[in-house]
This record gives structure tokens, C-alpha cells and sequence, in this order.
């Protein structure tokens, strides 16, 4: 069962073994070619794309979006607005909290569809599983499109395809080869790729989706 919260009037009470879902974006530039809410808009729809395989016993909760991230590589860029690290962990824990609080879900699902959203987070889940001892899972695309041979990408092929996939809309994104130098920090960002996706978009979004169910298999498995 998958309850949208932003458009319920209320949580039905035989909704129960709950699981909070959230997914988390960003607001910021794509080489003025892609909308900048892509992120937000590919992380929303992969939670969609990937309940119909889902136990219909467990009760899924879809949390609004959280459109805005940790994007300071692009603020440069008009249009992108990017939280603080720290500022950003609060945030997150408090909505963490409170939907603990009034829902009391078996666990957490964030489904992340922007890079560096991902260290702050992996950060705040540690910190939180360690105070409330509740377990959350971080599935990020981006770590699983590492395992398929893409090392980076923004506004490039794979995320046209990924805004083509889920809303018809077909946008020319930029094909250019960019392999970051990594030392210590990135230093410098561009509009770009680096690696080939080694297996076709519908092969991606079903091991994105093998990944969801399992996740959910291990929190339905937690009891409080």
C-alpha cells in the first residue's frame, strides 16, 4: 500500500508496518539544459516506478520531496540555492524526528538523486541510527550507477533519459567527457560525464528497484 502524505487527509490506521519514504533532491544548475528541479523530480518518480513490486502488507509512506540540497559546487549558478552541511543534517534529523514521532514507521527509505547531498546525509543517518536506533536506508543513484560504469554525470545523457523515462519530454543534454582530478576535494565542476552506463536504462531502474525491495524486506524484518 503506498500512502502519499502530501495529498492525504489522513493516515488510514489499518496502515500499518509503516515505512517512511523521503526523497531528496536539489534546486540547482543543469548546463541550461535541463530543468533545475531534475534531481527532485528523478527521485520522486524512481520511488513510484519501483512500489509495484512491493509487499502490499507493508504500508509505504511517500513524503514530499525535499527540493532543496547541499550544492555549493553550483551557487555560482543563478537558480541554485544550496544548504549549509550542518544546516542541511538538522533539517533532515528533524524531519527524521517528527515523523518518527507521529507515525512511529519500522524504519526509513531516502532515495537520493544528488551526489553531493550524499556525504552530509550518510553522515546524519549514522548519528541518528546511533541516538534512536531506528534503521535507515540511503539508496542513492548515483553510487549505482557507479557499479555500471558511470564515475560522473551532470546534466548529461543518463539523466536526459532519466527526465525522457518519467515525464516525455525529450532534452539535449550535454555529451562532453568530463573526468574530474580528484585530490583531496573536488576543485573544479562542469556540465558533463565521465564513464559509460554498461547496461540499458531499464536494466538500471530495475536494479535501482532490487535495491528498494530489499531495503524494504530489511526494515518490514525490524521490529520496534
Amino acid at each position: 500500500m503506498l500512502i502519499d502524505v502530501a495529498s492525504t487527509t489522513v493516515i488510514p490506521r489499518d496502515c500499518t508496518n509503516r515505512i517512511a519514504i523521503i526523497p531528496i533532491g536539489s534546486l540547482e544548475y543543469h548546463g541550461g539544459l535541463l530543468p533545475l528541479n531534475i534531481d527532485s523530480i528523478i527521485s520522486s518518480k524512481i520511488i513510484d516506478y519501483c512500489i509495484s513490486d512491493v509487499d502490499p502488507n507493508i504500508c509505504l509512506l511517500k513524503y514530499p520531496v525535499l527540493q532543496y540540497g547541499f550544492s555549493p559546487e553550483w551557487l555560482s549558478f543563478s537558480g541554485t540555492v544550496s544548504i549549509d552541511s550542518e544546516t542541511y543534517k538538522r533539517l533532515i534529523y528533524s524531519i527524521l524526528k517528527s515523523i518518527e514521532f507521529n507515525v512511529s514507521p519500522l524504519g526509513f527509505i531516502i532515495v537520493n538523486a544528488h551526489g553531493s547531498n550524499y556525504y552530509p546525509l550518510k553522515s546524519l543517518v549514522n548519528e541518528y541510527y546511533m541516538e534512536r536506533r531506528i534503521p535507515i536506508v540511503i539508496i542513492d543513484i548515483w553510487r549505482i550507477a557507479g557499479k555500471y560504469g558511470i564515475t560522473y554525470c551532470h546534466a548529461c545523457e543518463l539523466e536526459a533519459e532519466l527526465y525522457h523515462r518519467f515525464m516525455g519530454i525529450e532534452v539535449k543534454a550535454s555529451n562532453n567527457i568530463y573526468c574530474r582530478e580528484i585530490d583531496g576535494i573536488y576543485t573544479e565542476y562542469s556540465v558533463g560525464r565521465c564513464g559509460e552506463l554498461s547496461v540499458s536504462i531499464d536494466d538500471f531502474l530495475k536494479s535501482i528497484c532490487k535495491y528498494f525491495g530489499i531495503a524494504v524486506e530489511t526494515i518490514a524484518k525490524h521490529k520496534r
